[in-house]
This record gives structure tokens, sequence and C-alpha cells, in this order.
């Protein structure tokens, strides 16, 4: 649009993760496209769960921190970040 434009996240608003997953198994993907030129994005985590997963700022790639194990949690909720350097959503 002549201006800076916020990424677009692309990838499914839901994933799955398996019980008794390892711990660092990829568990999702994120994945945003940025219509401006050039544009480099990097991926981040919030949320309530967040301090359970790591996510790689490059690939997108959510991994577990420690094995899923659903008798202790039986679900897990995090917002995945995308951003341009000059704006995120």
């Amino acid at each position: 649009t002549g201006t800076n434009d916020l990424p677009v996240i692309v990838s499914p608003a839901v994933g799955t993760v398996d019980e008794n997953l390892p711990a660092s198994a990829v568990v999702y993907t994120a994945k945003a496209t940025d219509v401006d030129n050039g544009a480099t994005l990097t991926y981040s985590l919030t949320g309530g769960d967040a301090a359970l997963f790591s996510i790689d700022s490059k690939s997108g790639e959510v991994r577990l921190l420690a094995p899923a194990n659903f008798e202790a949690k039986q679900g897990y909720n995090f917002t995945v970040i995308a951003s341009d350097g000059l704006g995120s959503v």
C-alpha cells in the first residue's frame, strides 16, 4: 500500500499435540507472509502456556520444553507473534 504492511499469519489457528511426545518435539510450525519487499519475519510466543514451549524465531517451529503429559495438562494455549521489524501481528 506504499506504507509498511503488517505480516499475516497463514498457518492454522489450532494444532495438535500427541501425548507423550518427547521434549524438543516440533508440535506446530508458524507461517506468515508479508507483502513488503525485503521484509524479514521473526516469530515469538506469548500467552498462558508460552513458557512450556520454545520457538525458532526464523523458522517458526514450536517445540515442547518437556514431554507432553495429558494426565498433568490436557491442553495448551499460546499465541504466535510474527514481526517484520516495523510491526507485528
